[in-house]
């Protein structure tokens, strides 16, 4: 499930310097797109996504449960501006899809490493990681 807001409520004012509200929403489609398919070696997909939703231009959301991590649902927020450690980084900040590509495939099905020793954990308990500030991502309603 994708938000950008609650049903019938005015969308929000995208922050400054954000991306363009179709380059935002074309990177979140990609990633999804990527989650939805089955592992080869599992059979299965690898994640189930719960909630997703773009913050305010700047970074996307996903809430997804992992078949790696049995301790509850995680969630990642990965500003746009990221590079995502790419070589090309200028045409990484260019294709949304790509971006979305990267971030479904580096980020979200591979096993969390060392990452899990930082989660953050959330009123609703997810596990949050990546790019947070002093408070953990909302869902919009």
């Amino acid at each position: 499930m994708t938000q950008e807001s609650a049903p019938g409520a005015k969308p929000r004012e995208w922050a400054p310097g954000a991306k363009p509200r179709e380059w935002a929403t074309a990177a979140l489609g990609a990633c999804l797109r990527v989650l939805g398919h089955d592992d080869v070696a599992l059979g299965r997909p690898l994640v189930e996504v719960r909630e997703a939703w773009l913050d305010d231009g700047i970074a996307m959301c996903v809430i997804y449960r992992h078949v790696w991590f049995p301790e509850g649902d995680l969630g990642i927020r990965r500003t746009f501006e990221d590079d995502l450690d790419a070589e090309e980084e200028e045409e990484l900040d260019n294709d949304p899809d790509r971006f979305g590509l990267r971030v479904a495939m580096d980020d979200i099905q591979e096993p969390l490493g060392s990452v899990a020793t930082r989660l953050r954990v959330d009123d609703a308990g997810v596990h949050w990681w990546g790019d947070l500030g002093e408070e953990l991502p909302r869902q919009p309603r």
